[in-house]
């Protein structure tokens, strides 16, 4: 039996994918095959005027007046490919499509360029009510909310599917070795790999060189790149490890592998390294914020840092805070609570290592046979695009 063709296509011609679509790709749904087109830009001075680590001025400018231009672009260039059975849009509408299609999105506001929403919600409501726009995929139940939050979605309700984003399960063997491993895994996107501000990589360090001298068989492995300043700080303490070059996904694993605990106390949405290391049986210290929660429970699989009250994280319709200065500001100051809280979870997992056995235990059992295994995310993906498909 031949495969259906689903065409996985960019938000522009030959733009590029964030990395959670690798798994997509090389794991699909049974009976189906993900095309795609092999990128050939990545318009780095576009992407830096509108980065995460953007002037935050010019980020909140921007936030407000991008969405119509992207969405006139995207228009005129839109392109519909010839053979294949089902488009599937990442994080954007189609225009008019004559070939059935779905969407997805990590928040409502990616459907306009990660931008103010509210100023063409009328576009994005009346191209998602389309007779060909199938099915909307929000990333999670957050992420659902956020997009009932800013448009009307009362003809929109059948359309909309929770799908989580995940790995495949990990085959591995536990590396013997003397002491404490705790990692730090930065971004995986190539686009984002500097925006090291948005996973307080600096508190982390700071707690690290707080309880290293109490436990001297703990050691600290920062997978990532580092600022000047950060790179100078950590090179400073001889039990940190830093490795800034790029890995292949052989080697990563077996950093990994080789790890005892992963620290990632985000400022930002679930990160593929953190649905990684669980899938390596790594307990995780991470932050309660935004669709984390959903796959990490606080002492079950996981530990979760509470918000910094300092911190703002939501707009009115539960989207990230972040493209604000206010946000921008305070999270770029050095925060005492946050040095606090890794420091007393990261001493936690140090001292019990029972915690460290359950907790990472439950954690690759979360990515194996949980609802955010690879297996149940193509159980609903195989529903759909074949839903999807029917004339």
């Amino acid at each position: 039996m031949l495969n259906k063709e689903v065409f996985l296509k960019y938000r522009f011609k030959r733009w590029y994918f964030h990395s959670l679509y690798w798994e997509l790709i090389n794991h699909p749904p049974e009976g189906f095959k993900i095309k795609y087109e092999k990128n050939s830009l990545t318009n780095e001075s576009i992407h830096n005027l509108d980065s995460k680590s953007a002037n935050p001025l010019l980020k909140e400018i921007l936030f407000h007046i991008k969405p119509i231009p992207y969405l006139m672009i995207q228009r005129i260039k839109q392109y519909e490919p010839k053979n294949c059975d089902l488009i599937y849009a990442s994080q954007h509408v189609l225009f008019n499509a004559k070939k059935p299609w779905v969407t997805d999105f990590e928040f409502a506001s990616a459907l306009a360029a990660y931008g103010n929403i509210s100023t063409v919600k009328n576009i994005i409501k009346k191209n998602l009510e389309h007779n060909q726009c199938k099915f909307i995929l929000p990333w999670s139940n957050w992420a659902k909310e956020t997009l009932l939050n800013s448009i009307d979605c009362k003809n929109l309700h059948e359309k909309i599917q929770v799908v989580n984003y995940t790995v495949q399960s990990k085959k591995f063997q536990k590396k013997s070795h003397d002491g404490i491993n705790i990692l730090f895994v930065g971004s995986s996107n190539p686009m984002n790999v500097r925006n090291i501000q948005f996973k307080n990589l600096k508190e982390i360090i700071l707690a690290f060189n707080e309880i290293y001298k109490k436990y001297d068989n703990v050691n600290l492995i920062l997978k990532s790149y580092l600022s000047p300043e950060l790179l100078t700080l950590a090179s400073k303490n001889s039990h940190i490890k830093i490795i800034n070059k790029f890995l292949d996904k052989e080697q990563l694993n077996e950093i990994y592998a080789n790890a005892d605990i992963f620290v990632n106390p985000l400022h930002e949405t679930l990160g593929i390294s953190l649905l990684d290391a669980m899938s390596f049986e790594l307990p995780v210290i991470t932050t309660n914020i935004y669709e984390i929660p959903e796959a990490i429970t606080h002492m079950k699989n996981g530990l979760l840092i509470e918000p910094s009250p300092k911190m703002k994280y939501y707009t009115e319709t539960k989207s990230p805070y972040d493209y604000s200065i206010k946000f921008v500001k305070g999270m770029n100051q050095v925060s005492e609570y946050m040095i606090e809280n890794i420091k007393k979870n990261m001493i936690m997992l140090i001292e019990d290592k029972s915690l460290r056995k359950k907790l990472g235990s439950e954690a690759r059992n979360t990515i194996e046979k949980g609802d955010f295994s690879i297996e149940k995310r193509n159980e609903k993906l195989k529903k759909i695009f074949e839903s999807s498909m029917k004339k």
